[in-house]
């Protein structure tokens, strides 16, 4: 599913992944700050997609260069990040290997195509195996993983001033920051991702107390209040695993949700 429209988007789906211990909950939402007359695109693109393994992959991207270019470059990538993952083989094992391949496939194929020297993006991604979260990020999109009040963050990739050290233009093997979370399969655990947007709302409300807010800590809810703090767009993905019931060992396990890709131009 690809959606490009100058509304407030969301898309909500609960899908058990074919080798995973939990129930996952996956909620998407992007709003665009043209709504409050603040801007007039959305250079957001964020995306879903379950790996033949069986394991889910979600990310987000804020495209750099203003108009139609950074929107181009968010919604290239994670279009095509999509794809190579929808037939790659992930495993705990080869994860680094493979998804640095495939970013550096997304470099090539964002400066090959580029229409102006400026078209680029950040990108941040998080992949949930059975035992374990798995994140990544690219400039300054990030991800926070929690698990029994252990945090797991991300650091923009960015220098004091606020310029960007790090783009999927510039991404070199190196470059790529990584973080992991090994996961208690009896515990719930969150997985958050926000484009730069959200930076302020989180200083002041981080995922650990979300039990605690009185407004229902939803992606939806989270980019509305963050445009009270910032004029920049917000998209954000909140994951929610709960362990599984026992399943019947007969029972097929071909459970894997289409690719969902969520743009806003």
């Amino acid at each position: 599913m690809i959606i490009s429209d100058k509304e407030a988007v969301e898309f909500s789906e609960m899908r058990v992944c074919s080798n995973s211990n939990f129930v996952l909950a996956t909620e998407m939402f992007t709003l665009d700050n043209a709504l409050r007359g603040v801007r007039h695109n959305n250079e957001d693109c964020i995306g879903s997609v379950v790996t033949p393994s069986g394991v889910l992959v979600v990310m987000v991207a804020d495209g750099l260069g203003g108009h139609a270019n950074g929107e181009e470059a968010s919604f290239d990538t994670v279009t095509l990040m999509c794809k190579e993952l929808s037939e790659t083989y992930l495993t705990p094992e080869n994860y680094q290997q493979e998804l640095t391949s495939i970013v550096l496939l997304c470099k090539n194929h964002l400066i090959n195509n580029r229409r102006r020297d400026n078209r680029d993006t950040t990108l941040a991604l998080v992949a949930v195996f059975d035992n374990q979260l798995i994140g990544m990020n690219i400039g300054d999109s990030t991800f926070e993983l929690e698990q029994d009040e252990v945090i797991i963050k991300s650091v923009p990739q960015q220098a004091p001033w606020g310029a960007l050290t790090n783009t999927m233009a510039t991404v070199e093997r190196t470059s790529i920051q990584w973080k992991r979370l090994e996961l208690q399969t009896n515990r719930i655990f969150h997985a958050f991702l926000s484009t730069d947007g959200l930076d302020e709302l989180m200083k002041q409300q981080p995922v650990v107390r979300f039990e605690q807010l009185k407004i229902p800590y939803t992606a939806e809810n989270l980019c509305k209040q963050a445009t009270l703090f910032s004029t920049d767009n917000c998209s954000c993905i909140l994951v929610k695993g709960v362990p599984a019931p026992p399943t019947d060992p007969l029972a097929s396990s071909d459970q894997r949700p289409d690719t969902v890709i969520t743009s806003e131009g």
